[in-house]
């Protein structure tokens, strides 16, 4: 029989925020004022003595309000209602149970009143928003115990899940391109099996996928990503708007490089705006394949 012996803390008892939005010199060039728009949301510790060690929950929320550059490359805003809640037992390590929930609403420029746009649930630590440019909302679940830390993408526009990655994205964008013009390179090695997948999209859809196999015999949280294009290595990488070379109908033709510990190198070219196997190279005790896009 478990004993439960209760402590309950609610900070407001619990802290309460309250946002209140007014758009500021926005609503100066529209022909009537706009009604404040408020929200509140409460914050609550929850600490529980049961016979296996003490159990801490806590549901700590916030807001914030955030301008984005929109697919279009016009400004769009957004408020955001983070939720952060966590479950810990003093006894054991790593979380009983973690989940980010993020609550979104849009106002589209020729608006002046907030409209509902989207809702994520996601098991994580922590949430961000980004900068201005960022078109994603990016959630983190470190690793305990072995697993690694995982990062979660979610296009700012829809709340749709873009990327899973262990490493941060790679970035290849054409400079003050109206409107963005920008790829994304994910590598995500949490899933085990000797294997990775490696995405590569756009900010709200994926456009081709690989699967990598054998990297069960190299040291992973050693693995590097970076990009090369004329000269440059890293990444962002700043891509021309011009079609320099015979065969070339888009901007995107770079190199995706895969760096691995003890120097095993994978480079996978981009031609075109999509991974091409034909042309890149790989080590022999490594296999790179097509996976379907969803």
């Amino acid at each position: 029989m478990v004993h439960d012996s209760r402590i309950r803390l609610t900070l407001a008892q619990s802290v309460v925020a309250i946002l209140c939005v007014s758009l500021g010199t926005y609503a100066l060039t529209q022909t009537g004022p706009m009604q404040p728009w408020r929200q509140s949301a409460e914050s609550s510790i929850d600490v529980q003595k049961r016979s296996d060690g003490l159990y801490v929950s806590t549901k700590n929320q916030n807001f914030s309000f955030i301008e984005k550059t929109s697919s279009t490359g016009n400004p769009e805003w957004f408020a955001l209602k983070e939720t952060i809640a966590r479950t810990d037992n003093t006894y054991r390590d790593g979380p009983v149970s973690r989940e980010v929930t993020v609550q979104a609403w849009s106002w589209p420029p020729s608006e002046l009143k907030a409209q509902g746009s989207w809702t994520l649930h996601e098991e994580g630590d922590a949430g961000d928003s980004g900068d201005m440019g960022s078109p994603f909302y990016k959630v983190t679940k470190y690793g305990c115990c072995g697993a690694r830390t995982v990062y979660s993408y979610f296009a700012i526009d829809s709340g749709k899940r873009i990327y899973q990655s262990t490493l941060e994205l790679a970035e290849a964008f054409v400079l003050n391109a109206q409107p963005p013009k920008e790829r994304f390179v994910s590598y995500d090695d949490s899933m085990g099996n000797d294997k990775a997948l490696l995405t590569y999209g756009s900010r709200d859809h994926v456009i081709s996928k690989i699967e990598i196999a054998g990297i069960g015999s190299i040291y992973v949280p050693d693995t590097k990503i970076s990009l090369e294009y004329k000269g440059q290595v890293g990444s962002p990488v700043e891509l021309d708007d011009a079609n320099t070379k015979a065969g070339e109908t888009s901007p995107f033709n770079f190199v995706i490089v895969l760096q691995y510990f003890g120097g095993s190198q994978i480079r996978l070219a981009v031609h075109n705006d999509d991974l091409d196997l034909a042309s890149s190279s790989v080590p022999d005790h490594l296999a790179i394949s097509h996976l379907p896009v969803e």
